[in-house]
């Protein structure tokens, strides 16, 4: 499976002469956790878990487009919800072709970094529910688009080479580790390369950003934080095996997150493939203590998690996915863990989901 830098390949409804095109998709879930609540995720089990989105695209022209995408996600019982609207404007762009190689686009624009961002909800496209929450979480500095502009270039290099570059400038707004307080960036700077090998559909990333944040909770109100990060990417098919692995590496003014993930998926039969993930995320804090003189520091791993799952092409458009994972961190939400002074939670989850596109 070679991921698209969206699925509007995959198919759609086209108006006439093909101008405007309609896609979307849609997967929905049943959740369930022993040992705590996690992601939304409690032991009662849950099925107000889904996403889905609808996109439009108009073509002006065979160089010119505009692509509009709305989307709904829910999160179970997660206090992220309340942070969520039930309708989102994921995108709103005006994309135009420089000749077969490079192009331009404006607006709400999605972000290339890494294997996943811009397809994060994609289930058809995911090996799993979600992508790895180390590297593409909701509370991860991260964000799905910018408002701004994205330069791209897509060529061979010569022989069997071939090389992706993508430069992006805006802003945007991610929501913090406490979930329910937004940040936001400003000035931000960012691109992404993937070198294509001879080797048959094996590629490697990279990519980097930095922005200035507003309103972020770890330095004092008012004050503004600069923030960098970079991700290395390998994407990987031969045959019936997938492997991909990823790290990253983001720095704010009080610490550091590094976080890697690790994937592999078997294909069983032309329908049935096995997917086996391990991911991790380990946090650098130092931050003043407001009752002591001595700064409060923690060099702890903040989120680990394994998972097993089955992955079933049922049809061409249709996945059935079920999965189990097991998760040691501080991500808790019914019990918060204090990172300072407190234990890992340890639990268990699963999650059973059907996703379809069209």
């Amino acid at each position: 499976m070679r991921l698209a830098a969206s699925f509007l390949p995959l198919a759609g409804q086209q108006g006439p002469e093909s101008q405007l095109s309609f896609h979307g998709f849609l997967t929905q879930a049943y959740a369930r956790a022993d040992g705590g609540q996690y992601l939304g995720i409690d032991e009662h089990g849950t099925t107000d878990y889904r996403t889905a989105a609808l996109q439009l695209r108009y073509d002006v022209s065979p160089r010119d487009n505009f692509v509009a995408q709305a989307s709904h996600e829910r999160y179970g019982h997660s206090p992220i919800q309340s942070s969520k609207s039930d309708i989102a404007l994921d995108w709103l762009f005006f994309q135009h072709h420089f000749g077969d190689a490079a192009s331009v686009r404006l607006g709400r624009v999605k972000i290339p970094w890494g294997i996943y961002n811009e397809v994060r909800d994609v289930g058809t496209l995911l090996p799993l529910y979600r992508p790895p929450v180390s590297l593409y979480g909701e509370q991860l500095f991260t964000t799905e688009a910018v408002d701004g502009m994205v330069v791209g270039h897509r060529g061979s290099l010569g022989g069997e080479w071939s090389l992706e570059a993508d430069i992006y400038y805006g802003g945007w707004r991610y929501l913090q580790h406490d979930g329910a307080t937004e940040a936001t960036a400003h000035d931000g700077l960012g691109g992404q390369l993937w070198l294509g090998l001879p080797a048959d559909r094996v590629r490697l990333g990279f990519g980097a950003a930095r922005a200035t944040v507003d309103g972020f909770l770890l330095v004092e109100p008012g004050a503004e934080d600069e923030q960098t990060g970079w991700i290395a990417s390998l994407d990987a098919e031969r045959g019936p095996l997938l492997l991909q692995g990823e790290l990253s590496r983001i720095t704010f003014g009080a610490g550091d997150l590094v976080g890697w993930v690790v994937l592999a998926r078997a294909a069983v039969s032309s329908r049935l493939g096995v997917v086996a993930q391990a991911e991790v995320l380990d946090l650098d804090l130092t931050v003043p203590d407001p009752g002591g003189s001595a700064p409060l520091v923690a060099d702890v791993t903040v989120h680990r998690d394994l998972a097993v799952g089955l992955r079933y092409l049922w049809r061409s458009t249709v996945v059935l996915k079920a999965e189990a994972h097991w998760y040691r961190g501080y991500g808790r939400e019914d019990r918060p863990t204090n990172v300072f002074s407190d234990p890992p939670a340890e639990l268990r989850y699963g999650i059973l989901s059907v996703s379809t596109s069209f």
